[in-house]
């Protein structure tokens, strides 16, 4: 599997930070180019809670449902899709003095078997890069007082 980890701190107290980040309503807000999100399940925060979201890439639309499968409370997150492309992730909290560090790693594998490593290096990890950046960016705008 690639693997994809960014950093960024938010001069924001880790449990805004980690609560604004568990609430799947705010995921369209900082997950830019994803969307149409929604629960599958009744439980809609923490472990087995499963959401269903579109993105695109490659010029195709794509339909992946993904679970929370451990979260400890201000400090990770971690998830895996359980249909669609196979991608798995962790969110990770780490409280500073003037606020948190957040760590987003993010786990995907190219369906695509012979040409797949030489089709992410050229194309879908810089992609993927750049979406973590504006992620980060993203949750740093909305969460700095």
């Amino acid at each position: 599997m690639a693997r994809i980890e960014k950093s960024i701190e938010i001069r924001t107290p880790v449990e805004d930070v980690f609560n604004f980040t568990r609430n799947w309503e705010n995921y369209s807000r900082f997950y830019e180019g994803i969307y149409d999100w929604r629960p599958t399940t009744e439980i809609t925060s923490g472990k087995g809670a499963r959401f269903v979201y579109k993105a695109k890439a490659l010029g195709r639309e794509y339909e992946i449902e993904t679970e929370v499968i451990e979260e400890v409370e201000n400090k990770s997150r971690s998830f895996a899709s359980v249909s669609g492309a196979e991608t798995r992730g962790e969110w990770l909290f780490e409280p500073l003095d003037n606020g948190t560090r957040i760590t987003y790693i993010a786990e995907y594998k190219l369906p695509i078997p012979i040409m797949g490593g030489i089709l992410d290096t050229l194309l879908i990890k810089p992609k993927r890069e750049a979406f973590s950046d504006k992620l980060l960016q993203n949750l740093k705008r909305l969460l700095e007082h």
